[in-house]
């Protein structure tokens, strides 16, 4: 198994990084902060840090992009993962840009594919910080030619699993339709001047498990 280290004075950067190795790697953040999107379009990597590196970003759902509309839900991600078989420990991910209802959404994690593992991360934004795929089917369709093909991919569900993680959020910030185990992991629901859900399930009627949290500490 290969490991490849980000740092400064070498490889600058996580996509840098996963356009390097081999599909069964490891890519292992040495420097504490990274500022940069990240789309994971690898499989059957691992992504760590020595030293709990945090990954930041600040898009907004409200953002104008460059194509002219507004960036919606599913552009703002900080991180990408859209590869199965993916594994993230040791890190930190948020989005920075604001309160929801200042900026509108503004995700951190974005999981559009099957078989991703978190173990010891934080999660941190305030209105849907993670997005656990797939979309579903009204979504895709209304998607049509604002988001890739590979994005919107029509799949029954995906499975991920979140172990000793800690998540903040405001509004609606943990959501999606996969079928997604949350052990031991933390719910921190941050002030906001506007009554919110914590968690917004999304599967199609033929899905029989969705959520299952197993919660430390809320």
């Amino acid at each position: 198994m290969e490991t490849i280290k980000v740092e400064n004075e070498k490889i600058k950067s996580i996509n840098e990084a996963i356009s390097l190795v081999k599909e069964g790697s490891t890519i292992l953040l040495v420097d504490d902060y990274y500022f940069k999107k990240v789309i994971v379009n690898k499989s059957n990597l691992t992504i760590t840090s020595k030293n709990n590196s945090t990954i930041s970003y600040n898009d907004y759902a409200k953002k104008i992009h460059k194509d002219g509309k507004e960036y919606v839900t599913f552009r703002i991600y900080t991180m990408l993962i859209k590869s199965p078989h993916i594994t993230l420990s040791n890190l930190t991910i948020e989005n920075t840009a604001g309160e929801g209802h200042i900026v509108g959404q503004a995700v951190a994690l974005h999981l559009y594919a099957d078989d991703i593992n978190i173990f010891n991360c934080t999660l941190k934004a305030h209105q849907d910080t993670i997005f656990l795929g797939p979309l579903s089917q009204d979504l895709i369709e209304r998607y049509v030619g604002l988001l890739p093909e590979d994005e919107r991919v029509y799949e029954s569900q995906f499975h991920h699993t979140l172990k000793n993680c800690t998540i903040y959020g405001t509004v609606d910030f943990i959501f999606g339709g996969s079928n997604a185990q949350f052990i031991d992991c933390t719910i921190i629901s941050l002030p906001t001047p506007n009554k919110s859900y914590i968690v917004t399930p999304n599967h199609n009627k033929e899905i029989k498990q969705g959520f299952d949290l197993k919660i430390v500490k809320y």
